[in-house]
């Protein structure tokens, strides 16, 4: 995918280069494909859960950090999206997440909090 993105960039870039296209419209390809490249790195960085002791970290990109205290986790929701869940905890705060195995993750967040609601959809499969 990221390889894909850079030779679509640079197929449509050199032709246009190499007419001597009206220069806004260069600068505007340019600016288009630089974010095409830059969103995908992004999408290929991974983001990160760690469970320390009794938080929950998540680490997005290498820049964004959220720390959630697992005993103020309330509820754990199969999300509308495959493999992703809903974690809801404090009073009205949602992050949504896609573990690699995620009735493990279910199952180490129940170990550390047995309040915690489990619901999952009518057609999944229940491990935990």
């Amino acid at each position: 995918m990221f390889l894909y993105h850079i030779i679509t960039t640079i197929a449509i870039a050199i032709p246009f280069a190499s007419i001597g296209y009206y220069v806004e419209k260069l600068d505007f390809l340019i600016t288009v494909a630089f974010t095409v490249l830059l969103s995908s790195i992004i999408m290929v960085i991974p983001t990160i859960y760690i469970i320390d002791n009794d938080t929950l970290i998540i680490r997005e990109f290498f820049i964004a950090k959220t720390k959630i205290d697992i005993a103020t986790i309330k509820k754990i929701k199969d999300s509308h999206r495959n493999d992703y869940i809903d974690i809801r905890y404090k009073k009205y705060k949602q992050v949504t997440i896609y573990p690699k195995d995620k009735y493990g993750f279910i199952n180490d967040l129940k170990n550390i909090n047995p309040e915690i609601e489990v619901i999952y959809r009518a057609n999944a499969l229940k491990f935990c």
